[in-house]
C-alpha cells in the first residue's frame, strides 16, 4: 500500500463540491477546517470529482468523531488515526483501509528542571496536558490508558494521573507554574511548531515507553511502533528519546466497498 501524496494539496485550490443537502456519490469525513486532514480531503474530493462523482466534505472534531460518522453511515470515507480504527473494530465496526495518510509521533515533554525522566515516573498526583478535545494527542492518551488499565494491562500509576482536557499545548508554559502541570503528551511531527515552542521554552523530551503499550497487537503488528525520535533545531540543539509512531489512514465503510467502480477509482487516486 502506497502513501497518499499530499503534493496536490499545494496546487489545487478550494473545492466546489456540492451542498450537504444534495444527494452525493461520496461523503468524506475529515478534521477541522484548514487542518492537514481537511486539506487532503478537499484535494481528494477534487480529483474524485474529476472522475464524475459528486461529493461533499464534512468537517469533524478529530479521528474519533470521524470514525464514528463513517461507521454510522453518516459518511462513506474518512481520514483517521490508527487508534480510531482500532477502537471502532473493538466495537464491531471494521473499516476498509484505502490508503496510508502518513504518520506522526507521540512524545512526552516535561518542564525545565523536572525530576521526571520517563512515563513510569508519573503518578496520580501529576497533572498532564493532552491538547484539545478531539485531538490526536487526546485520542492516543485515552487509548493507552485503556490498554494499561484493561485486562491485559499492569495498572501502572502513570495511567491514574490527572488530565487537563481541552487545554492547548501552548498553555503548558503558564500552567506548569500556576497549576503544577508535570508533563505534556503531544502527537505531532517532530519539526512541528508545538515541538519547537516547547524546546525553546526549555522543556525536555523524555522517555515514552511502556511494555503493555508495546505488546498490544493490531492487524498482525503493534498498534503503535515504539521507536526513537529526534527533535530539535540548530539554535536549541537536538535530542533523541523513545516515542510511539502513530499512523493515519484513509478508510471506508461498506458503501464504498460494495460500489466496485468507486472503490477502484479511490484506490487509483490515493495510491499514486
Amino acid at each position: 500500500m502506497k502513501t497518499y501524496s499530499m503534493a496536490l494539496a499545494f496546487v489545487i485550490g478550494l473545492v466546489e463540491g456540492v451542498s450537504a443537502q444534495e444527494p452525493v456519490d461520496l461523503t468524506i469525513a475529515t478534521g477541522k477546517a484548514g487542518g492537514g486532514y481537511d486539506k487532503a480531503a478537499q484535494t481528494l474530493g477534487k480529483v474524485i470529482g474529476q472522475r464524475g462523482y459528486s461529493y461533499v466534505v464534512d468537517n469533524y472534531n478529530g479521528s474519533k468523531e470521524i470514525s464514528l460518522k463513517v461507521c454510522n453511515n453518516q459518511a462513506n470515507l474518512g481520514f483517521m488515526q490508527i487508534d480510531a480504527l482500532y477502537a471502532r473494530e473493538m466495537e464491531g465496526c471494521t473499516l476498509e483501509v484505502i490508503a496510508s495518510y502518513g504518520a506522526e509521533y507521540a512524545m512526552m515533554f516535561v518542564p525545565p528542571k523536572s525530576n521526571i525522566d520517563e512515563l513510569s515516573d508519573l503518578t496520580s498526583s501529576d497533572k498532564i496536558i493532552v491538547d484539545t478535545v478531539g485531538s490526536g494527542s487526546e485520542l492516543w492518551w485515552d487509548t493507552v490508558v485503556g490498554i494499561e488499565t484493561g485486562d491485559e494491562g499492569s495498572g501502572d500509576d502513570w495511567a491514574t494521573d490527572q488530565v487537563l482536557r481541552d487545554t492547548k499545548i501552548i498553555q503548558a508554559f503558564a500552567l506548569s507554574k500556576k497549576n503544577g502541570v508535570s508533563a505534556v503528551i503531544v502527537v505531532n511531527k517532530p519539526n512541528s511548531d508545538n515541538i519547537k515552542k516547547l524546546l525553546k521554552a526549555g522543556w525536555q523530551l523524555v522517555e515514552l515507553y511502556d511494555k503493555d503499550i508495546n505488546d498490544l497487537q493490531y492487524n498482525n503488528g503493534p498498534l503503535y511502533d515504539s521507536l526513537e525520535v529526534e527533535v530539535g533545531e540548530s539554535d536549541v540543539g537536538f535530542v533523541t528519546n523513545w516515542s510511539y509512531k502513530v499512523e493515519s489512514f484513509i478508510a471506508a465503510n461498506e458503501y464504498v466497498i460494495d460500489n466496485s467502480q468507486l472503490y477502484d477509482d479511490l484506490l487509483n487516486e490515493t495510491n499514486k
